[in-house]
């Protein structure tokens, strides 16, 4: 869950950049291709627009918080079935009789792992969700009069 927050805090506020510096310069630049690779964009056969990886969102947002790209590989250790993640979390070595015993009596995930990172990441999300009212009217305003509607 933490990671998949991670993940949309990352788009947003690549999003929140674009329409920012739209905002800002009047310069459209390929913000409709960005909005539609965001909103239509899929990584299947079936997806009308080959969308963005969220590697590049995530690489894009460490650009500021310098934490966040370790943070989302140490998550992402959680979600694949590799002994930093799921196997280490649900498993526990006993070296002494050399045998591995599973099940989440034996191991656990670290909550003091996710929860701050979840936390810190909805504080951004937050941020960044709050701060684009201001960019997203003027945002609006500009579409509007380059279209003439």
């Amino acid at each position: 869950m933490t990671r998949a927050v991670f993940e949309t805090t990352a788009v947003l506020c690549w999003l929140y950049e674009r329409i920012r510096h739209v905002s800002l310069t009047r310069e459209l630049g390929n913000i409709d291709e960005f909005l539609m690779k965001s909103l239509f964009g899929g990584r299947d056969d079936k997806a009308p627009i080959v969308g963005y990886n969220v590697l590049t969102a995530i690489d894009h947002i460490n650009k500021k918080f310098a934490f966040y790209k370790e943070s989302y590989d140490n998550l992402s250790n959680y979600a694949h079935p590799n002994w930093p993640g799921l196997l280490g979390a649900y498993s526990k070595l006993d070296k002494k009789e050399m045998t591995l015993h599973f099940g989440k009596q034996v191991g656990n995930v670290p909550i003091l792992v996710a929860l701050p990172l979840l936390a810190a990441s909805l504080k951004l999300f937050i941020h960044y969700y709050d701060d684009m009212e201001k960019y997203l009217l003027q945002f609006n305003k500009i579409c509007d009069e380059m279209h003439g509607d």
